[in-house]
């Protein structure tokens, strides 16, 4: 997480002391992802930044190894928890929008992936610390989103609108970094399945052709139809 970004979200953050939400690293992030064994999903990371319109601070939040990411606009001064449930609403509810249109699940096994999710990560940390390999996108990203908002003159009408366009920004993000995975929407759904659904190499495989196969024969808009799912019990104790 950026400066920015830490000063706008806790008044009481102060640079290179830890405190009550935000720590001082001892490693970089690029180390802390190859410390971890395999495919063992020990920890997530998310590089968070701020893009600032007129008044309002938007946070820009991209997943480290897939570059998925979520533009929370209007994000509020001084609230840490409202920002972490707002965060995990908008990415539970992408990623159960999207395997509902490919078929992969429905939406009321959702849950299951959630739950797992916890188990696996029960406690959040927050780091001063930015990462160069994604300043490139970041950027990207930010500029896309600026555009957006002066062709509207408007933020998103509801986080179902916002959550439309984060699913799009994500199915265009294609660069070599993705590997593997066609674009970001695709590496964060078959990382997913694979870390918290616990699909096989087989099922992931036929996920893919799935996921692929729609790309270029689907309408977004029935994305962003559905029940939302709510994240208001997440208990901010977990933060650290």
């Amino acid at each position: 997480m950026t400066e920015m970004a830490a000063k706008h979200l806790c008044r009481r953050y102060k640079k290179g002391v830890d405190n009550v939400f935000f720590n001082v690293p001892t490693s970089s992030i690029e180390e802390d992802v190859q410390s971890q064994s395999g495919h063992s999903r020990e920890q997530i990371h998310f590089v968070v930044d701020v893009i600032k319109i007129g008044g309002d601070y938007n946070f820009i939040v991209v997943e480290y190894e897939t570059h998925w990411c979520h533009i929370l606009h209007q994000v509020k001064e001084n609230d840490v928890g409202v920002f972490v449930n707002r965060f995990y609403t908008r990415w539970f509810n992408s990623i159960g929008f999207m395997a509902e249109h490919y078929g992969l699940f429905c939406g009321s096994e959702m849950q299951a992936g959630i739950d797992n999710f916890f188990s696996c990560h029960d406690e959040m940390y927050f780091y001063i610390r930015k990462d160069k390999s994604l300043n490139d996108i970041i950027k990207k990203l930010s500029n896309k989103y600026r555009n957006a908002y002066c062709l509207a003159e408007c933020y998103p009408e509801n986080e179902e609108v916002a959550c439309g366009y984060d699913v799009s920004i994500n199915k265009c993000s294609k660069n070599k970094e993705n590997g593997e995975n066609s674009n970001a929407a695709e590496g964060m759904m078959i990382l997913f399945l694979r870390d918290y659904f616990g699909w096989t190499a087989k099922k992931l495989s036929s996920a893919r052709a799935i996921i692929r196969d729609e790309e270029n024969n689907h309408d977004d808009s029935v994305l962003i139809n559905k029940d939302i799912f709510t994240v208001e019990n997440f208990d901010n104790r977990r933060l650290h």
